[in-house]
């Protein structure tokens, strides 16, 4: 189908001025496809017209680096050849092996297949196409001078960054660091945003957690009643959608945080009740917890 472009390239033009038609399982479509070439916006059609030949020329329109291959076979969007791709395993600053004596075999002796959805001298949580999103991610905030402490966890794609008007609570602002460290090195995107404070009765969260709002609320002696007051503090910034439970000194109890949330629950159909889409308890070192509210 034609492109929307105002400014069509001749290399799919000839296709979509003959109006080719092949079939769906045809070999032609390995190699030549809409979305071949960066910015190209043709498109396919199915239809029952006849099929018509193939042009002589063809061959020489080649995909553009990284968009080689039918996604519709293959699975992948961008193939090996994209640049976000290592050209070889010693070259690829994620390979914790880099270096070493093994790494170093493996590449003399041609022992290692470069296979990144596969990887195991990474360790990740992602498939590929997430984890590219997440380098991405870093990147751009990296790139960003309104933001500062940025990194990103090679082990677990982990990002973190802290916009420079992040105002951090005079007392208790390492809390916040605290829980941000704990969900970077877990494999979360967590950053602490810029804060607006020159505005009447407005109410800031800490940032985002993958993306989603998200406020902290400390639970210091660990009593169900002191869960239950968290998680109002944290119902009490508007748009906050995850809820992280944070226990500095005492230890986590499962049962008494259940017996607090379920106290919390009881506030339902009042101002100080949300539902949030997850609620995190974090302690100094690790995640203690996940819960999806129903």
């Amino acid at each position: 189908m034609p492109t929307t472009s105002p400014n069509p390239e001749a290399e799919h033009k000839r296709f979509w001025e003959k109006k080719l038609t092949r079939p769906i399982d045809d070999p032609f479509w390995n190699k030549h496809r809409p979305g071949d070439r960066w910015n190209c916006k043709c498109s396919l059609e199915a239809t029952d017209e006849p099929i018509t030949p193939i042009p002589d020329d063809a061959d020489d329109e080649k995909p553009q680096r990284g968009l080689r291959g039918n996604p519709a076979k293959t699975g992948q969007i961008f193939d090996k050849s994209h640049p976000y791709f290592p050209k070889n395993c010693a070259s690829c600053g994620f390979n914790r092996r880099k270096g070493t004596i093994t790494s170093r075999l493996r590449g003399w002796f041609n022992a290692e297949k470069m296979d990144c959805e596969h990887c195991k001298g990474l360790i990740r949580k992602f498939p590929n196409d997430e984890w590219i999103e997440r380098v991405k991610a870093y990147k751009k905030l990296k790139n960003n001078p309104e933001y500062k402490d940025v990194e990103f966890d090679v082990a677990t794609a982990g990002v973190r960054a802290t916009h420079k008007e992040h105002n951090f609570d005079a007392k208790k602002g390492h809390y916040e660091t605290m829980v941000q460290d704990v969900g970077y090195k877990s494999g979360h995107k967590v950053i602490l945003e810029k804060e607006v404070h020159n505005i009447y009765k407005k109410r800031n969260t800490e940032g985002t957690w993958d993306g989603m709002l998200f406020e902290i609320g400390a639970a210091e002696n660990a009593t169900e009643n002191n869960i239950r007051n968290a998680l109002k503090h944290c119902a009490s910034k508007p748009g906050a959608e995850v809820a992280v439970i944070f226990f500095p000194e005492k230890p986590f109890d499962a049962a008494a945080f259940e017996r607090g949330y379920s106290r919390f629950r009881g506030l339902k159909g009042t101002t100080q009740y949300r539902k949030f889409k997850f609620i995190y308890c974090i302690d100094k070192d690790r995640i203690l917890s996940i819960k999806k509210p129903k």
